[in-house]
């Protein structure tokens, strides 16, 4: 029997329940799930974010967003109250009934299930007053893909789900700071040999080496990736 979205406090979410947004984000069990929160977090972030800007972009979305949860008023014996948000039917019955009439129905169910399911995570996540500190790790070269919360120090905050990432992640980035600076370089180096009068008894990747101060390899491979343009 499919486990419901649990009931959430509005008045008490904070960093913690960003987890199970994460997990869900990471899931390898869960793919079809993960895959549309994903879908919907990725349009999140490209908004700005901006819900605002989000909703404007996709009417149909801001439908159902605002019928995914249910408010209610939960009385406490402290004296105050919470207002607790029940599961609800982002999706049209029209929309339930597309999903299962696929070919098959189990993956049809599943499919709706997913959709659902993500859309019911999503608006929870928007409530959230710490929405702000879900990341993406920035690791460049074998992206990494994975989110999490982050952790901020002073004014500066993580960029990395992991130290092992943080560890690769900061010297691809200044890997690639070296390697921006050589083609700088190796390019002005070009253009001055494009100019030459007489042409010099080096061969061009052998001046240009000598004149930027790059192998002749980093010559050969960034032409190769065009990232260098060799002299006409």
């Amino acid at each position: 029997m499919r486990r419901r979205i649990e009931p959430i406090l509005i008045t008490e979410l904070g960093k913690p329940d960003l987890q199970r947004i994460v997990d869900a984000l990471n899931s390898e069990t869960k793919p079809l799930l993960r895959d549309q929160l994903r879908a919907l977090i990725e349009t999140w972030f490209a908004s700005g974010p901006n819900l605002q800007v989000m909703m404007y972009r996709d009417p149909l979305l801001a439908a159902r967003l605002r019928r995914v949860w249910q408010a209610e008023y939960r009385p406490q014996a402290s004296g105050r109250a919470h207002l607790e948000l029940i599961e609800g039917s982002p999706l049209t019955s029209t929309e339930m009934y597309a999903h299962y009439r696929s070919k098959d129905l189990a993956e049809g169910k599943a499919a709706f299930e997913a959709q659902k399911d993500a859309l019911l995570l999503f608006a929870g996540f928007t409530l959230n007053p710490y929405c702000d500190w879900l990341g993406r790790c920035q690791r460049a070269v074998e992206k990494c893909g994975r989110y999490f919360v982050k952790t901020r120090t002073g004014k500066t905050e993580s960029k990395y789900c992991s130290p092992r990432c943080h560890r690769f992640g900061t010297g691809e980035a200044s890997y690639a700071s070296d390697r921006k600076g050589k083609l700088q370089r190796a390019q002005r180096a070009v253009e001055r040999y494009s100019r030459l009068k007489r042409a010099p008894k080096l061969e061009w990747k052998e001046w240009v080496s000598d004149a930027a101060g790059v192998t002749l390899n980093f010559l050969t491979h960034a032409v190769a990736k065009e990232d260098l343009r060799p002299p006409t």
